[in-house]
């Protein structure tokens, strides 16, 4: 985050107050206009394009500023389903551009994985974006990074587009060779990437983006075959007219897709009586009020929620477990009332970039936590704690979706203790019943969500630094119980006839050590701690290292090669899987893992296969994404 920024008054008139997303090519930010002279002070979205010191990108700013925002300054004045351009401007050979606020939510909080749109939402989807996508290629210009995340939903049900920032006029052939390769993965047709794109490659996002809301699934879990087309309809029983429209939409060749949206406007068109006239879609009363009830609905609980602030102290360590900084941070969070004075306290993660994974350097890493990639994560909420006993007792006390829930599942008993018996099922279960109790979509977060929030912006082992004491967090730090461990391995290694290498050996030992790198021997405390009692990261987020193993949404994969880069959940399966029957990752470790099991980047798993006996060490935190904007 450029927290140089937050604060600071640009051109003499735009208040920054706070970081709103991160991107490829800058940063965007709310602001006050503090020239307008009423109270409170108008909001402004300012989005910082950077240069990154890189000449050849400098100069293509520098060339094509100006030109870009003068198109942004003529679309928004001319059509109000695009954010108005009020200011651009280039301060510390950075570019600025001062757009208007759009009140309401983006097309994530809508689009959710697990939960499939009726083929009659999907055409009236369609029927509208592209409706306002024909206007603007008639401007001979091209979106080039449509995707959920860049169509807001306003107050009044309208669907808007935003992040032009990529926007180029298409013009010559000259033009389309000395473009750069803009826009998102599973997004982006292949003539995008290459840095050639073409009004229909806006057309295969859209189809993109009504094939994730039709099945369910993100883009990355749907296979491809030889021809590189994606199949999708295996997934989702869908209408054969409405099934032909998607397929041209996304093929892989644009000279197979459709040229222009016109030409999918009149099929749609032609499907609209169909869709009207199939009862099995869904009631027809439904379908007409569709843009009224259903979007009120949606409105009522998607408004972002009241935030408050908290205060609290991060502590820094060296490799030898003395602190050596403290620092006051202060955390946005809302409050969810579950009933009979029990609440749960949501922290709001900005999004940002981050290097997912262990470097080969870092002790105790091992190759299930490489290779390290770039990954950047969407701003979301966490649960500032582990989910507590008192909190599972209220939620489970609700009525049931898909399974029964215990009112307690766990060894320890206290209110302010973790549940730490919870199967990954149970832990989606309660998901369910808190977003059916809400109106919110919660959910368990993913794996590059869950690492991303507990590193908090380091890059060290842990996010209090070199190395872990038991001051700082709840883990195994007895050096007689990390023996009894490391004694079991090696058995059980005898008894099926492996032979370990010394490099291997020596690898188990230091796994199993109960000190990490210089620090110091710890405690071992056979038991979970209450939650919040032990420092928390710069998010504010407390017991990520230790105490208990968390549950995420992702399927285990051996490393991260095929990871998405967006933060998104990983489900696609591999061999692996199939063999562990579907294993599910957890991050954390726990107060029975050594310290080496408990780093930011330490990968584990738990499979269907498995006992729930063992489950003792495996608790949960929920999620929940909202646009902040």
């Amino acid at each position: 985050m450029q927290e140089d920024l937050i604060g600071q008054i640009l051109q003499g008139q735009y208040k920054i107050i706070r970081e709103l997303g991160k991107g490829g090519f800058g940063t965007t930010y709310l602001a006050e206009d503090l020239n307008i002279p009423v109270t409170p002070k108008p909001q402004r979205v300012i989005k910082k394009i950077e240069t990154k010191d890189n000449l050849k990108i400098f100069q293509y700013l520098v060339q094509k500023f100006e030109k870009e925002a003068q198109t942004l300054y003529r679309l928004g004045e001319k059509y109000n389903f695009i954010p108005k351009l009020f200011a651009y401007f280039n301060q510390d050979n950075n570019f600025y551009l001062v757009q208007e606020l759009i009140e309401g939510w983006d097309l994530i909080e809508e689009i959710v994985i697990g939960h499939r749109w009726s083929e009659a939402k999907v055409f009236y989807f369609l029927q509208e974006i592209l409706s306002k996508l024909n206007l603007v290629h008639q401007e001979k210009i091209i979106h080039r990074d449509l995707k959920p995340s860049n169509i807001i939903r306003n107050r009044n049900g309208e669907l808007i587009l935003i992040d032009f920032g990529a926007v180029k006029e298409v013009q010559d052939t000259q033009l389309q060779k000395t473009t750069l390769g803009i826009g998102t993965r599973g997004y982006m047709p292949k003539e995008q990437i290459f840095g050639k794109p073409k009004l229909s490659s806006d057309i295969y996002a859209v189809g993109i983006i009504a094939i994730e809301a039709l099945t369910g699934l993100p883009i990355f879990d749907l296979p491809e075959d030889d021809n590189d087309e994606i199949i999708w309809q295996d997934f989702i029983s869908v209408s054969d007219n409405l099934a032909a429209i998607l397929t041209k939409m996304v093929r892989s060749d644009y000279r197979d897709r459709y040229q222009n949206v016109s030409q999918v406007l009149a099929d749609l068109e032609d499907l609209e009586n169909t869709i009207e006239s199939e009862s099995e879609l869904e009631d027809l009363d439904t379908i007409v009020v569709i843009k009224e009830t259903e979007l009120k609905a949606i409105e009522l609980t998607t408004t972002k929620p009241y935030l408050k602030t908290f205060n609290f102290e991060v502590v820094t360590v060296n490799s030898y477990g003395e602190i050596i900084d403290r620092t006051n941070k202060q955390a946005e969070y809302f409050t969810e009332d579950l009933g009979n004075g029990i609440t749960l306290d949501l922290v709001a993660i900005p999004g940002g970039t981050f290097m997912m994974g262990a470097p080969e350097t870092e002790e105790g890493s091992s190759d299930y936590e490489r290779p390290q990639h770039r990954v950047t994560v969407p701003p979301f909420y966490m649960g500032k704690f582990l989910v507590t006993q008192a909190q599972w007792k209220q939620v489970a006390s609700f009525p049931k979706i898909d399974l029964d829930l215990e009112s307690n599942p766990s060894t320890f008993n206290g209110d302010k203790l973790p549940v730490e018996t919870i199967t990954w099922y149970q832990a989606k279960e309660f998901c369910h019943r808190l977003s059916q109790r809400t109106g919110k979509q919660y959910r368990l977060p993913s794996e590059a969500e869950w690492e991303y929030a507990c590193r908090a912006g380091t890059t060290t082992p842990f996010y209090f630094g070199e190395t872990i004491t038991s001051d700082l967090a709840n883990y195994c730090g007895e050096t007689e119980r990390s023996k009894q461990m490391y004694a079991m391995w090696m058995d059980m290694f005898d008894e099926v006839g492996i032979h370990l290498e010394e490099e291997k050996i020596d690898f188990l030992k230091k796994t199993f050590s109960s000190s990490y790198e210089n620090g110091p021997q710890g405690e071992y405390r056979k038991k979970t701690t209450p939650v919040g009692i032990f420092p928390p990261n710069a998010f504010g987020l407390y017991d990520m290292h230790g105490n208990l193993s968390e549950w995420c949404e992702d399927f285990f994969h051996k490393n991260y090669q095929g990871a998405a880069n967006d933060g998104s959940v990983w489900l696609a399966q591999e061999d692996f899987n199939s063999i562990m029957g579907k294993a599910k990752i957890i991050r954390g470790g726990s107060f029975l893992k050594t310290p080496s099991l408990c780093t930011s980047a330490y990968r584990d798993c738990y499979c269907d296969r498995f006992p729930l006996s063992n489950l003792i060490n495996i608790g949960f935190r929920v999620v929940y994404e909202h646009n902040r904007s």
